[in-house]
C-alpha cells in the first residue's frame, strides 16, 4: 500500500506543497530604520521561536508562522506580572508568503558571527517597509536546505495560483534562480531606509483552464459599465470620485460576467473551487430591491441586504458572502482577475445596497455626505486613525469617585468569606436558588437549578461592590465576584412587588446611588397603563419608591453620565420611541420629570448611552444614531442609519468612540467633538462596520444575532469590546480594531447560549456571563483565535 502510495506520487506528480512536517527552531529579529539618523536597528523579538508554514483559507496562498517558544510556567508567569495588555502579537508572528516578501536565505554577520539565516520584507499600510530575520538553531544544513525549498514552492504557487506538481520542477528551479536573483537585490537594508515600493513588477495573468463555459450565456443586452479608478471607497476624498450608474438591461441585470465559484469547505478549513467560468448576475427584482445569481452547475441565489454577512479582501481580491440552503450556512467567494474588477463589482453591490436601505433611487441623492457616509460604512477595508497622539492603554486616567467607600450594612445575605472557593478554572453557579437548600456553602457541586420553566433574562452589574444581579422571572439573583477571579452565590431576592404589593417581571435594570439601589421597570408595562420606575432598596431587598411620569410607558433608563451609579446622583434619564426626559427623586408634585424633549415626528428610540461627562448618544429602528450634548435640545449630530434596528449601544467614557449592535454587525464610529456643537456641514465620520469572517459563520452553524455590545469598563481608557452570539462570546481589541487588522477579534465557545455579558469593573480580563440557566466568570485568557476555537471543536 505504501509503496503503490509512492509510485502514485512519481507518476502522477505531487498536488500540493507538504508543509506537515516542515519547521525550524530558531531566533526573530526586525530591522527598522531608525527615526532620527539613517541606521538600521535589529532588535530580537523572539529568542526562542517555532517557524511553521500554514495553508490560509484562499486556494495556493500560505502564511509564515513564527510562534514565540516559552519555558515551562514562563507564559503564566509574564502574563501575572504584566500590568499592561499584552499585544496580540506578543506570542506568535503572521506573514503571508508571496512573491514581494523577497525570501531569502544567505550568511548573516550579525555580532561577530557569520550564520545562515532567512530574510524577508513586509510593508505596512504606511508603505514603511520591516525587514525580518530568522536564524536556525540546532538545525541540520537537510532541514534548512528542505525548509527554504518548501517556501519557494509556495511562493511559486501563490504567483501563478496553481497547485505545484513534480511536471513543474524544471519551472520552479528556473523560477527560483531569477527570483533570487532579484531578492538579494531588493532584500537589504538599504531597501528599509529607502521605504520603495516592493514588488512593482507586473504579475501576468494566469488563466484557469474551464470545463464549464457560461460565457455564451451572457445576454446581448448587458450594458457595459464604466471603468472605475483602481481606488477602494474608504481612501475616496471626494464623493465625485464615485460613479452613481447602476445601468439595467433588458433582462434586470446591472451586472452580468463568468467567474469561478469557490466555496468554504469546514473540513478542511478552505475555501475550493467548486464551478469555473460560472455566471455571476445582479438582477433588479423590485423598485430597491436586488438579488445576487450564480447559475450554472452551481445554482445559489442571495437578496443584496444585512444578512449577506459579505466581505471583500483587497489583499486577494476576492469577494465571500454566506447563504442559507437547506438549513445549512455556506461560504460562497469569488475571484476576479484583477482588482479593478473586484472593485467594480463592490462598487455595483455597495449602491445595491444604498438603494435597499434608503429606499430611494441613486440617482435622486442629495444629501452627498449621507451617501458617501453609507458607502464607507458598507466598506470593510477602512483604516481608522486618529489625528492626535495614540491612547496610552497602558495608562490609568482617573474617574470621579466619591470619598465614601462604607459598604451597606447590610447587603443580603453574605455567606462566609473565610470558606474555600472551589478550584474550577470557569464556576458554573445556579442562578436562582432551591428553597430547600442550605445557605451553607461546601465544596460539592451544585445541583442544576430547578425546572421552574423560567430563564435567566437580564444581567446587572455593580461597579462599587462586586455584585453581579440576574433576573429570572419574578427573583433576582445575587452573585459576588471573589479575588480569585470566580463567582459566588449570595442570595435570591424573591417575590418582586411593587407598593400595592402587585408582583411584576423586572427589566431594565440599573444600578443608582452608589450602587445601594437598583432602578427598574415592569417588563408588562407595555401591554397596560403602567407608567412607573421602581426603586429597590438593596439594604432591604423590596421595592421603596415608585416615580410616576406622564408617558403611558417608558422603553428604558440611563445613568446621567457613565459612572454615575458611583456617585450619589439622585436624578437619572429615561426615553421611549420619540422623547427623552430627565427623572429627579426630590421633586414634589404628581409626576417627578424634570426635563423632556419630545419629537413631533417618532424617531422610534430603541436604547440610549452616556459619556463621563454627561453627554448622552440615542439609537433608532433605522439605524440612524443621534447625539446630545444635553437634554432639552435638538442633536447636535445625526449620524445617517445603514437599515438595521440598533438594539444597543455604548459609548467610551470620554465620548471618542461609540460602538452600536445590530444583529448580524457592530459598528463602530469615532464621534471626536461630535457632541459639542451642531455643524450641518461637518464631515461626517467613518464608521466600521465589525462583522465575523464568513468562513467563521459557517463553523458556527447558525445565523448571526448578537447580544448588546459593550466597552469594558473602569478607571481608564478602554481596550477591549465584548459580545456574543448563540453560545460564542466575541472580543474586539481596540487598539488592532483602529489599526484595522483582520485578526481583531477572540472567541470563546461555551456550553449554553448565552443571555448577556459584561466586563467587570476595573478589571477588563474578566468577563461575566449568563446562559438561560448558568451565571459564571471567565478570563481573557480563554478567548482564542478563531482558527484556534473551531479546529479544536472538530
Amino acid at each position: 500500500m505504501f509503496l503503490l502510495k509512492s509510485l502514485s506520487g512519481k507518476v502522477l506528480g505531487n498536488n500540493e506543497v507538504n508543509i506537515d512536517n516542515v519547521k525550524l527552531s530558531g531566533e526573530l529579529y526586525q530591522q527598522v530604520q531608525q527615526s532620527t539618523i539613517r541606521k538600521v536597528t535589529s532588535e530580537c523579538l523572539f529568542l526562542d521561536s517555532l517557524m511553521t508554514i500554514q495553508k490560509t483559507t484562499r486556494p495556493n496562498y500560505y502564511n509564515l508562522i513564527v510562534t514565540r517558544v516559552f519555558d515551562e510556567g514562563e507564559d503564566e508567569l509574564e502574563n501575572d506580572n504584566s500590568e499592561d495588555e499584552l499585544p496580540d502579537d506578543y506570542y506568535e508572528k503572521v506573514f503571508l508568503i508571496t512573491e514581494d516578501s523577497r525570501f531569502i536565505k544567505k550568511i548573516w554577520n550579525h555580532e561577530d558571527k557569520k550564520q545562515n539565516a532567512f530574510f524577508w520584507l513586509e510593508k505596512s499600510d504606511d508603505n514603511k517597509i520591516t525587514r525580518y530575520i530568522f536564524v536556525p538553531f540546532k538545525e541540520s544544513d537537510s532541514q534548512i536546505s528542505n525548509f527554504e525549498k518548501v517556501i519557494y514552492q509556495c511562493i511559486y504557487e501563490s504567483k501563478f495560483n496553481k497547485k505545484f506538481t513534480n511536471d513543474d520542477e524544471e519551472t520552479l528551479n528556473k523560477y527560483i534562480e531569477d527570483y533570487k536573483t532579484k531578492s538579494i537585490v531588493y532584500n537589504t537594508e538599504e531597501e528599509v531606509i529607502r521605504g520603495s515600493s516592493i514588488g512593482q513588477q507586473e504579475e501576468p495573468r494566469q488563466e484557469i483552464d474551464t470545463t464549464v463555459s457560461q460565457a455564451s450565456a451572457i445576454n446581448e443586452n448587458t450594458t457595459k459599465i464604466n471603468p472605475v479608478e483602481n481606488k477602494p471607497l474608504g481612501s475616496m476624498k471626494n464623493i465625485s470620485d464615485i460613479n452613481k450608474d447602476l445601468n439595467v438591461n433588458a433582462d434586470g441585470d446591472v451586472y452580468c460576467k463568468p467567474h469561478n465559484i469557490f466555496k468554504y469547505d469546514i473540513d478542511e478549513s478552505e475555501f475550493k473551487l467548486i464551478a469555473t467560468d460560472t455566471i455571476v448576475k445582479i438582477t433588479k427584482f423590485d423598485k430597491f430591491d436586488y438579488v445576487m445569481k450564480v447559475e450554472g452547475n452551481v445554482q445559489v441565489e442571495k437578496n443584496i441586504d444585512s444578512n449577506m454577512n459579505e466581505s471583500f479582501n483587497h489583499e486577494f481580491k476576492s469577494f465571500i458572502w454566506c447563504i442559507t440552503t437547506d438549513d445549512n450556512l455556506n461560504a460562497y467567494s469569488i475571484v476576479f482577475d484583477t482588482i479593478e474588477d473586484k472593485e467594480e463589482f463592490q462598487r455595483i453591490i455597495n449602491l445595491c445596497k444604498y438603494e435597499y436601505v434608503q429606499r430611494k433611487s441613486i440617482q435622486k441623492v442629495k444629501d452627498n455626505e449621507e451617501f458617501e457616509y453609507l458607502l464607507r460604512a458598507f466598506d470593510n477595508n477602512l483604516v481608522i486613525t486618529d489625528d492626535e497622539e495614540e491612547h496610552d492603554f497602558t495608562k490609568d486616567y482617573p474617574v470621579n469617585i466619591p470619598d465614601s467607600t462604607n459598604e451597606p450594612n447590610s447587603y443580603f445575605v453574605l455567606e462566609d468569606e473565610s470558606e474555600e472557593e472551589e478550584e474550577e478554572e470557569e464556576k458554573t453557579n445556579k442562578i436562582i436558588k432551591n428553597e430547600t437548600q442550605s445557605d451553607e456553602y461546601d465544596d460539592k457541586e451544585e445541583e442544576p437549578p430547578s425546572d421552574d420553566g423560567l430563564t435567566n433574562e437580564e444581567l446587572a452589574m455593580a461597579y462599587k461592590y462586586d455584585r453581579s444581579f440576574v433576573v429570572r422571572g419574578n427573583k433576582i439573583g445575587v452573585f459576588k465576584h471573589t479575588d480569585n477571579k470566580k463567582l459566588k452565590y449570595v442570595t435570591t431576592i424573591d417575590n418582586i412587588q411593587g407598593l400595592d404589593n402587585n408582583k411584576f417581571i423586572p427589566e431594565n435594570l440599573m444600578l443608582h446611588e452608589q450602587d445601594n439601589t437598583l432602578l427598574m421597570l415592569n417588563k408588562d408595562a407595555y401591554d397596560s397603563d403602567e407608567n412607573k420606575v421602581f426603586k429597590m432598596d438593596l439594604n432591604r431587598g423590596k421595592i421603596v419608591e415608585e416615580y410616576n411620569t406622564d408617558y403611558e410607558y417608558i422603553k428604558g433608563l440611563c445613568p446621567t453620565s457613565k459612572y454615575a451609579q458611583l456617585t450619589s446622583e439622585k436624578t437619572f434619564l429615561g426615553y421611549r420611541e420619540n422623547s427623552l426626559f430627565l427623572l429627579d427623586p426630590r421633586l414634589q408634585k404628581k409626576n417627578f420629570m424634570d426635563v423632556k424633549f419630545q419629537y413631533t415626528s417618532n424617531p422610534k428610540f430603541t436604547c440610549m448611552a452616556t459619556t463621563g461627562n454627561g453627554n448622552i448618544v440615542l439609537g433608532n429602528e433605522k439605524g440612524k444614531i443621534s447625539l446630545y450634548n444635553r437634554i432639552g435640545v435638538k442633536a447636535t449630530t445625526v449620524l445617517p442609519g445603514i437599515g438595521d434596528e440598533i438594539i444597543a449601544i455604548d459609548v467610551t467614557n470620554d465620548g471618542r468612540y461609540l460602538i452600536a449592535t445590530t444583529k448580524s454587525y457592530l459598528l463602530f464610529v469615532d464621534v471626536k467633538e461630535m457632541f459639542e456643537y451642531s455643524n450641518k456641514k461637518r464631515v461626517k465620520p467613518i464608521p466600521r462596520k465589525l462583522q465575523l469572517k464568513p468562513e467563521d459563520i459557517v463553523n458556527i452553524k447558525e445565523e448571526i444575532s448578537f447580544t448588546p455590545a459593550r466597552f469594558d469598563i473602569g478607571e481608564g481608557l478602554e481596550r477591549s469590546i465584548i459580545t456574543s452570539t448563540g453560545p460564542y462570546m466575541i472580543t474586539w481589541n481596540l487598539r488592532r480594531l483602529k489599526l484595522n487588522h483582520d485578526d481583531s477579534y477572540r472567541i470563546r465557545r461555551c456550553n449554553d447560549t448565552i443571555v448577556s455579558e459584561n466586563f467587570r469593573y476595573n478589571e477588563n480580563k474578566n468577563i461575566i456571563f449568563t446562559s438561560p440557566n448558568n451565571v459564571a466568570m471567565v478570563t481573557e485568557g480563554m478567548f482564542k483565535s478563531p482558527k484556534a476555537v473551531f479546529s479544536k471543536k472538530k
